[in-house]
């Protein structure tokens, strides 16, 4: 019998020479036994990508937060901003039908 899966939504996972942060995990046969591990890229080269990994096909490593380093950023912030998605809304700058705020059509 497999050993259960030690991988939950929300960890960090090393898988083909990257790391990942897990989304989602999914059975993908009826036994429980293979899974389906649906995550995002976390490293520079696969940053932002999302990925399924299946466990039957894949090597995953669970990485263990007690074992990493705290690293300071070596990005120039002004350079990169965040994302329109991840900034804070203002309430006022609510879609609403028919105009966009108060900055109707």
């Amino acid at each position: 019998m497999a050993s259960p899966l030690s991988i939950a939504p929300g960890m960090r996972v090393l898988c083909r020479d990257a790391e990942w942060l897990v989304q989602r995990v999914d059975a993908a046969n009826d036994a429980g036994t293979q899974h389906a591990v649906q995550v995002v890229g976390m490293d520079d080269l696969v940053r932002g990508c999302q990925a399924v990994f299946l466990t039957q096909l894949d090597r995953i490593e669970p990485v263990d937060p007690r074992k990493t380093r705290l690293a300071a950023s070596q990005r120039n912030r002004s350079i990169a901003p965040l994302a329109p998605s991840c900034r804070w809304r203002s309430p006022t700058q609510s879609w609403r039908p028919g105009g966009l705020g108060r900055t109707a059509a």
